[in-house]
């Protein structure tokens, strides 16, 4: 019963987080997707391929197993693309509870460029250091690849940029993860609106 409601809870969670993402303008579309480790840590709730974060619900979320193995989901549901990199990063970062990977404008403005985000005001601190991850087309090995590079070769870094493509934030909760993938987003946006101030005087 315990277990239960454990799931049911986080599969509350999952679907708030992920309309708010979707409210938030971090994503657009069917873009992104989100993931929260299970009690006991072998199993994942993810978003569904296919379905916007804005119509993310309960009766919409898959569950794998830490291989992205299918281990519960609606039919006609599919577990995102992106499952294999969210399934390398807890196993490789047993720390990690919860995943978000989005395509805000801003920070991803300077992921296409290759670009460091400028860190600008007292609210980002601690996000130096943000990884660029070289481009593969979304949902491909190669993808799955460059980003387990990333996180193993840097295990102390909370956010990752994919070139031409977006973010992954990593927290030990849902709450924490979203909130650091908007706090990207919002310094990367001041970065950019900073730099046109007093340029042309």
């Amino acid at each position: 019963m315990e277990n239960h409601d454990a799931l049911t809870s986080l599969k509350k969670s999952l679907s708030s987080v992920s309309r708010l993402a979707y409210q938030r303008g971090l994503t657009t579309g069917t873009g992104g997707n989100i993931s929260v480790r299970l009690p006991g840590g072998n199993l994942v709730l993810i978003t569904a391929s296919g379905v916007s974060l804005g119509e993310t619900d309960e009766t919409n979320l898959i569950s794998v197993d830490l291989e992205g193995n299918l281990v519960e989901g609606s039919p006609g549901f599919r577990p995102s693309k992106e499952t294999p990199f969210h399934t390398l990063i807890y196993r490789i970062r047993p720390e990690v509870g919860a995943v978000v990977h989005v395509h805000p404008p801003f920070a991803t403005a300077y992921a296409v460029r290759g670009l460091a985000i400028p860190l600008l005001t007292a609210s980002s601190y601690g996000l130096e250091g943000i990884p660029l991850v070289d481009y593969a087309p979304a949902g491909s090995r190669e993808l799955a690849e460059y980003v387990q590079a990333a996180v193993t070769n840097h295990p102390r870094a909370r956010v990752f940029l994919l070139k031409n493509h977006g973010l992954i934030a990593l927290g030990p909760s849902l709450t924490a993860a979203y909130d650091l993938a908007d706090l990207v987003e919002g310094t990367a946006k001041i970065g950019w609106l900073s730099s046109f101030i007093g340029a042309n005087q």
